[in-house]
C-alpha cells in the first residue's frame, strides 16, 4: 500500500448524455464503478477511496449502492466539478489526493503508484498523464497537494474550468509546480479507447474483461499487448467520439 497520506477521489454520476447510468453498467455480475473500486483497491485501502457524486435525485441510486458497499461518499455540485472535489477533499482528510473520473473501470493502480513516485521526488504541486495524452484513454490520472487544491480554491474560474477538474491548473501551470507524466512504450496509445463512453466501448470492455477472468489486477501493458494481438477488437469502439478537457 501506498503512503497513508494519498487518498482517492472519483467523479461518478448516473446522468450520462450517451450511456445512461454507465457507472452501474454491468460487467457480468460486476459493476463498472466496483471494478474500477477493486482495481484501485489494489493500491488504496477502501477507507482511502472516496466518490464525488451530486445532489440530484438521479444519483440517489448510485449512493445507495456505494452506501450498501461501505464506499465512502460525497454529495455536491452537479455542475462545478470542481467544487465538489474540494470539498470532497476536505472530507477525506488526505494531504493529497489522487483524482480520477467514473468511466475508466480499467484505471491501473500501477500507473498511479509510477505517479506517486515521481511526484514525490520531483517535490510537486500537480501532475497529470493526459496534457498531451500518451495513455490510451481510460487511464487518466491527477495528482493534488493540499496547497495546490487551497491556491485553486483562491482562483476565479471559468464554468469550463468549472467543469473539468484541474483545467484551472493546466491553464495556469506558471501559478504551480506541475509536471506531465508520459507513459512507457509498452503503455503508449493515445488513441485506444479503454474507457466507458458508450455502449461499444462497453463491448470492448467486455472483451477485455472475458480474456483476463477470473483475473482482475492485469495491468495496462497487458491489455495493450492482449489488443495488439487481437486488432480486430479495436474497431469495436473506433467511431467513438472522445471528449477531452
Amino acid at each position: 500500500m501506498l503512503h497513508s497520506d494519498f487518498g482517492v477521489i472519483i467523479e461518478a454520476r448516473m446522468n450520462s448524455s450517451r450511456l445512461p447510468g454507465k457507472v452501474l453498467y454491468d460487467f457480468g455480475g460486476i459493476k463498472s464503478l466496483e471494478l474500477m473500486i477493486r482495481r484501485i483497491g489494489l493500491v488504496f485501502p477502501v477507507n482511502s477511496i472516496l466518490v464525488a457524486t451530486t445532489e440530484s435525485v438521479n444519483d440517489d441510486a448510485l449512493v445507495k449502492f456505494l452506501q450498501k458497499n461501505s464506499i465512502n461518499v460525497f454529495r455536491g455540485s452537479e455542475h462545478d466539478v470542481m467544487d465538489r472535489v474540494l470539498k470532497a477533499a476536505k472530507q477525506l482528510d488526505k494531504n493529497y489526493i489522487v483524482s480520477l473520473t467514473g468511466d475508466c473501470p480499467l484505471i491501473d493502480s500501477r500507473i498511479i503508484e509510477s505517479m506517486i513516485r515521481r511526484f514525490n521526488s520531483a517535490g510537486l504541486e500537480y501532475m497529470s498523464n493526459f496534457s498531451p495524452p500518451s495513455y490510451p484513454d481510460g487511464m487518466e490520472v491527477q495528482i493534488f497537494s493540499n496547497g495546490c487544491l487551497e491556491k485553486i480554491e483562491n482562483l476565479s474560474r471559468s464554468d469550463h474550468e468549472c467543469e473539468h477538474v484541474g483545467l484551472v491548473v493546466r491553464n495556469n501551470s506558471d501559478f504551480f509546480r506541475s509536471e506531465n507524466y508520459f507513459a512507457p512504450e509498452a503503455e503508449t496509445w493515445p488513441n485506444l479507447g479503454l474507457t466507458l463512453d458508450e455502449e461499444a466501448d462497453a463491448i470492448l470492455i467486455r472483451q477485455v474483461l472475458d480474456y483476463f477472468y477470473p483475473k482482475l489486477d492485469f495491468s495496462c501493458a497487458s491489455i495493450i499487448k492482449f489488443l495488439k494481438k487481437n486488432p480486430d477488437l479495436t474497431f469495436l469502439n473506433s467511431n467513438v467520439e472522445r471528449r477531452y478537457s
